[in-house]
């Protein structure tokens, strides 16, 4: 119990001061006691939620030596994560007879330091926890995304170069193994639309099934009897030296019907053609050797897409053939690999646009002749 010379008043309100901060006081006051062995320091705060930047304290100062007591009002603004006390003035409010002077640039730092360390509600607890997190690295996989279609222009007799199909190789696996990326396409392909000849009707649908052999400049032609809302009989020539000697047929009303033995066919839907009637269709397919990889065809890149720091894989077998396996849609040739990721490169996702030379026959048609690719991703260096 302290004791000393103070009115019933003034100690009446020192204890009200007393008993709303006893929660909170044991800290203030081992704040105070770092420099002031003989000061014990009470402070009452309020604020207003809505205007969370200003604090509004009262701070009261007790010497234990001879029970003096000084009242401060300070007012401490929050800027940003800072503390900042803007304000602090001495009212000297009820002091006793034998008030002190103890207000100093040294004592006012402490009682800043004391009241903005521990700006908690009066009776709340307070306490700090740390440790540890962890997050798992799941395994992906290889994957080549969709690809985008290209064209390389040549021309006919000659050879030009470009680029394949592009896409989006990618190696999740998390694992730096390394990976190969192999190419296999069909032969390059043309198959034309039935063309009318003469004073002929034109074909209301001119498409033809795909041709389906390895012969280049080839074309067919059809001549008609009397069809009638798309049935009748019709004859038909062609330069294929399989389908050289020609042949007739007789027409089905809305159908793809035979001309030959190589994949074409002509539908006369339901029109009624005169007798005489003529109409081609060109067609051919380039040497199965006329494709070979090139790595320095205009366009062709590897570039690392997103953030990976893995070095880019690289181009292998320049100049290999890519030999095409039929005019089937699926008729792929042996693979080649033209991209190789070393161990520990590779990895991430990477724009991969492979480049090709074209060398196409003297017998082309100045069309555009289609083939199938197929890209595959393996594993290994």
């Amino acid at each position: 119990m302290v004791s000393g010379n103070c009115s019933s008043k003034d100690c009446g309100e020192w204890s009200t001061q007393r008993r709303s901060m006893r929660s909170i006081r044991t800290s203030l006051r081992l704040a105070a006691k770092v420099a002031f062995e003989n000061i014990v320091l009470f402070f009452k705060c309020e604020f207003n939620l809505s205007i969370v930047e200003t604090l509004r304290c009262q701070i009261l100062l007790l010497r234990t030596d001879d029970a003096s007591f000084l009242q401060y009002s300070s007012i401490a603004r929050l800027e940003s994560d800072n503390y900042k006390v803007t304000r602090m003035e001495s009212l000297m409010i009820g002091a006793p007879k034998r008030r002190r002077r103890l207000h100093s640039k040294g004592l006012l730092a402490t009682i800043a330091a004391a009241l903005l360390t521990t700006l908690i509600p009066t009776g709340a607890a307070f306490a700090t926890a740390s440790g540890t997190s962890s997050a798992t690295m799941s395994s992906g996989s290889l994957s080549i995304g969709t690809l985008t279609p290209e064209t390389i222009s040549v021309t006919i007799g000659s050879t030009g170069n470009g680029i394949m199909p592009s896409a989006l190789w990618s190696d999740t696996t998390g694992t730096g193994n390394g990976w190969n990326g192999t190419i296999a396409v069909s032969d390059l392909s043309y198959t034309g639309s039935w063309v009318a000849q003469g004073s002929a009707t034109a074909l209301t649908t001119a498409t033809s099934n795909s041709y389906a052999d390895t012969q280049n400049g080839v074309y067919y032609t059809v001549t008609t009897g009397a069809i009638s809302s798309g049935a009748g009989s019709y004859t038909w020539t062609s330069t294929d030296t399989t389908d050289h000697l020609g042949g007739s047929g007789t027409a089905v009303a809305n159908t793809a019907n035979a001309v030959g033995t190589k994949g074409i066919t002509i539908n006369f839907g339901t029109q009624t053609l005169a007798s005489g009637s003529v109409y081609i269709i060109k067609a051919g397919t380039q040497s199965s050797s006329a494709m070979s990889l090139d790595t320095s065809a205009t366009g062709a890149s590897i570039t690392a897409s997103g953030s990976t720091m893995s070095a880019n894989p690289t181009w292998v077998n320049n100049s290999t053939v890519v030999s095409g396996g039929g005019v089937a849609s699926t008729a792929y040739g042996p693979a080649v690999k033209f991209i190789s990721a070393a161990q520990m490169t590779g990895m991430g996702s990477y724009t991969v646009n492979p480049g090709m030379m074209i060398t196409s026959d003297a017998s082309s048609w100045a069309a555009t002749y289609t083939a199938s690719v197929q890209y595959s991703i393996v594993t290994g260096p």
